[in-house]
């Protein structure tokens, strides 16, 4: 007797055990997968074919406020030309002090000399009368020691590069001119900026 009475409160124990049990959840889970990209919105922006030029040797004009002189960089060719896009009238100059001032002509689809909207279609096919404005990137890079050698002695020769300045990125209207301009600073040496003696121009734009 005494040993089903043992059984029967181990049957109601194991009973409220398993009722207890019975609330009570078990979750599994995973981690959540995650790439090497920095934690920032993709955006994708067709970029477009660039246009180069070289300056030709500097001149120089004497700033008479302050008795120093500023190397003005002119390009060759003096207008670049991307699709529907170009930049033309181009020119960079160095001051002493170390401040620079890019100064340009921008065009997006010019309109023809009687007022008419430019061609819809550029020579390569590329159909751009529904771009209504597209964003210039025009990059400026400094060089030194090239005076007298247009070319590098080798093809896979590197150009002595002694510095860049900040891109100019500015939007241009379709059909209407921009004259577009620009000041920043060089934080550099004088020494470093006095070998400057030929300045590349890199264009391109965002579609």
């Amino acid at each position: 007797m005494a040993m089903k009475r043992y059984w029967l409160l181990g049957l109601i124990a194991v009973g409220f055990t398993g009722a207890a049990l019975a609330g009570i959840r078990s979750y599994t889970t995973r981690p959540c997968c995650r790439c090497g990209i920095p934690a920032r919105d993709y955006q994708y922006r067709p970029r477009s074919r660039s246009a180069m030029a070289t300056s030709r040797p500097p001149l120089f004009m004497p700033d008479k406020a302050n008795a120093k002189k500023i190397k003005r960089f002119q390009f060759t060719p003096t207008k670049l030309t991307v699709d529907h896009c170009s930049i033309s009238s181009i020119e960079l100059q160095i001051h002493s002090n170390g401040v620079w001032v890019l100064s340009l002509d921008a065009d997006q689809n010019p309109q023809t000399d009687d007022g008419q909207p430019g061609p819809a279609v550029t020579p390569d096919g590329l159909h751009t009368a529904h771009l209504k404005r597209n964003e210039f990137v025009v990059a400026a890079r400094c060089y030194g020691a090239s005076a007298g050698s247009e070319v590098p002695a080798a093809a896979t020769a590197g150009k002595p590069v002694l510095l860049t300045l900040e891109p100019a990125e500015f939007w241009v209207q379709q059909g209407h001119t921009r004259h577009y301009w620009k000041q920043g600073y060089i934080n550099s040496d004088k020494d470093l900026r006095e070998l400057i003696d030929r300045v590349e121009i890199d264009f391109f734009y965002y579609r």
